[in-house]
């Protein structure tokens, strides 16, 4: 994530609106958080919102292997003692978590860019 805000923001950083905010005058922090920051904040968002997928599927691995009880725990387990209505109910609540995710980083994009509109 780190990396994609660094590439994010030296793409953005070589606009010529930066370009002209500095030659109004506009001291550089103000550039950087107000104008910069924000419209580099696209690419970083669906970093986060993929990345959130990643955990959730590598939380079934980390608690069987570390023997911490959740989800992931419950899950395999289930799929263990063949009980098919803990495998339903947790894929369910997985997948339901990771859409509204989703949901969340795409309603998040027009808070981010004024430029991206719902209708």
């Amino acid at each position: 994530m780190a990396r994609t805000t660094r590439s994010a923001m030296l793409d953005v950083l070589t606009q010529d609106y930066i370009r002209t905010s500095r030659s109004r005058g506009i001291p550089n922090n103000i550039i950087i958080y107000s104008h910069a920051l924000k419209n580099a904040m696209i690419p970083v968002l669906t970093v986060v919102g993929l990345r959130f997928g990643g955990l959730l599927a590598g939380s079934t691995l980390i608690e069987t292997v570390f023997s911490i009880p959740g989800i992931g725990r419950y899950l395999v387990d289930g799929v263990l003692k063949r009980d098919f209505p803990v495998v339903q109910g947790t894929v369910l609540v997985l997948a339901v978590t990771f859409v509204v995710v989703n949901m969340l980083v795409d309603l998040l994009y027009a808070a981010a860019d004024p430029r991206i509109k719902y209708e």
